[in-house]
């Protein structure tokens, strides 16, 4: 092959290049309506096919500001694309392994309750709670603590839809108002929502 030739061929690649990004949009990327509806960030799509199912992962400190929850990360998935704004779907909500980590000692005990929950609105959950106890807890304490745990949850949930509980994990209101109902059992150091996973959204009409 010429110099000439590899050349010729060199600069229509990078022409091509060129042409892919002058094809693409600038999106700007939302969070729902029933989260203020803030701005993400901007990315580069070329179709509405190609943003689609898209996610984004912040952390909460970027939505409310106080730094005391830089630990709990949230995930958005693209649902919806309207000019040059995407629209999401709240998706997950984790704790980093970081922050849960230091929270552990020799003399504490980690309980963890996984749970598949069902909302107002037919919507599907599935919810992990963690709970970090002052001393360490005797097996079946530990039983009666996921007991308390999964009971407490119940009841809370039970006339919320997906948009008011999203609502409420993010203002803590089911960390908070369940370590109350353990620690009348046992005394806790720390109970957080360590995850929760959308299996299915609520139909939109």
């Amino acid at each position: 092959m010429s110099a000439r030739r590899g050349a010729t061929r060199k600069k229509k690649k990078v022409l091509s290049s060129v042409e892919k990004w002058r094809n693409k949009i600038w999106v700007e990327i939302k969070t729902p309506l029933y989260i203020d509806d803030k701005v993400l960030g901007e990315t580069p799509a070329s179709s509405e096919e190609s943003i689609i199912g898209r996610t984004i992962k912040v952390d909460l400190m970027t939505l409310n500001g106080s730094f005391k929850d830089i630990h709990k990360l949230i995930t958005f998935k693209v649902s919806e694309l309207k000019g040059n704004v995407a629209h999401t779907e709240f998706f997950q909500y984790e704790l980093s392994r970081d922050y849960l980590r230091s929270q552990i000692r020799n003399h504490r005990s980690r309980i963890d309750g996984i749970f598949n929950i069902t909302l107002k609105d037919k919507s599907k959950l599935r919810i992990t709670l963690t709970c970090v106890t002052m001393i360490r807890a005797k097996t079946s304490e530990k039983k009666e603590i996921r007991k308390i745990m999964y009971e407490t949850l119940m009841e809370m949930i039970q006339d919320l839809t997906f948009e008011a509980f999203v609502s409420n994990l993010i203002e803590n209101k089911f960390a908070e108002t369940i370590q109350q109902k353990v620690e009348e059992f046992f005394p806790t150091k720390i109970m957080e929502v360590n995850k929760v996973k959308v299996l299915k959204l609520p139909e939109r009409t």
